[in-house]
């Protein structure tokens, strides 16, 4: 018995050490990829599954996308400003959140900022989902043609000089497509912004489904971020759980 109780204590110590090493350590993956976070993104399976969404509210007009048409060939923009729905070419991701594109009406590459959400960092801090995140909002729409616009309740850049832009791909939310698979949160709303409620009601959803973000209970924090502690914690719990199911199994052979 008191063998046992002693492998039982050492195995103890190693996996409660080892668990920091699990989450900070360079050489290994901070975190386990779930097989929920996010499907093989092809042409039939994101955009069929993801842009077929039924909320008709996040589609542009024919209307719109008509005039952004000839805007393209008639028309000048300033620099300084967004204004109406424009079509752009997306060039870069930076994350889940920002990105840079390539305005045919300036001639100019721009980044603009995706507004009223955040998503997990994956810049200079690598943060938990941030990887998905970002490599989710590549597969929908890097190289690709988005529709842009700015809010008429929101600067038109942020104090890092990005554009505040809302998104548009297919006739749908880029910002409610991160939103409904829980990959990014509603965040920094500033003002009255359009599509705020939809993006709350899509954001609801994930929650409620534990998707992603929204798996580990405390992540998601109420300043606007994420508490990369508390996925430290939930590593812990779940060692420890796990090491008194082995001491259950160790004690009763």
């Amino acid at each position: 018995m008191i063998r046992k109780f002693s492998i039982y204590i050492a195995a103890l110590l190693f996996l409660t050490s080892c668990s920091e090493n699990l989450i900070v350590s360079k050489n290994r993956p901070t975190y386990e990829v779930q097989e929920q976070m996010v499907e093989p993104i092809t042409k039939q399976g994101l955009l069929k599954n993801i842009l077929e969404t039924e909320d008709q509210e996040h589609s542009t007009s024919s209307e719109k996308k008509s005039s952004i048409a000839q805007s393209n060939h008639t028309s000048k923009i300033a620099d300084d400003t967004i204004g109406e729905m424009r079509t752009v070419r997306v060039t870069r991701i930076y994350d889940s959140d920002t990105l840079e594109f390539f305005d045919p009406q300036t001639g100019k590459k721009s980044i603009g900022r995706l507004i009223g959400i955040n998503g997990p960092e994956y810049t200079k801090e690598k943060q938990l989902y941030g990887k998905e995140s970002t490599e989710f909002l590549k597969a929908l729409i890097l190289n690709k043609d988005i529709q842009i616009e700015s809010d008429p309740n929101a600067d038109i850049k942020d104090k890092y000089g990005r554009y505040l832009i809302h998104s548009f791909i297919g006739g749908k939310n880029i910002q409610y497509i991160l939103l409904a698979n829980g990959l990014v949160r509603v965040a920094y709303l500033y003002g009255e912004y359009k599509y705020i409620d939809s993006f709350k009601e899509a954001e609801g959803k994930a929650k409620e489904s534990a998707l992603n973000i929204w798996s580990i209970p405390g992540y998601v924090d109420n300043k606007n971020g994420f508490n990369m502690n508390a996925v430290k914690n939930n590593a812990k719990e779940k060692i420890t759980s796990n090491l008194k199911e082995l001491s259950k199994k160790l004690l009763s052979n």
